[in-house]
């Protein structure tokens, strides 16, 4: 199978260039930011990833048991202490 990516991209002038590629984002749906930037968290049917943004690297992985159907969103707190889904 192949992997999806997530690009970050950063304004230059009056364009986007692309500054970053996460890898193996299978699990791609929404996206949410700690308000502190440092973490950024996707999900995709019942799983939702947690990645660290400074560098790209999966932090956490986990299965949502808890639900019984696909996740729509994900929200971290202000705090980023919590992530709802």
């Amino acid at each position: 199978s192949t992997s999806e990516r997530l690009l970050l991209f950063r304004r230059q002038g009056n364009s986007f260039v692309a500054d970053r590629a996460f890898v193996d984002i299978n699990y791609l749906g929404s996206l949410s930011f700690t308000a502190d930037g440092k973490y950024l968290a996707a999900n995709r049917m019942n799983v939702f990833k947690v990645w660290e943004w400074k560098n790209g690297s999966l932090t956490e992985v986990h299965e949502n048991e808890m639900h019984r159907r696909s996740v729509v969103d994900t929200k971290f707190s202000a705090d980023g202490y919590r992530l709802f889904t």
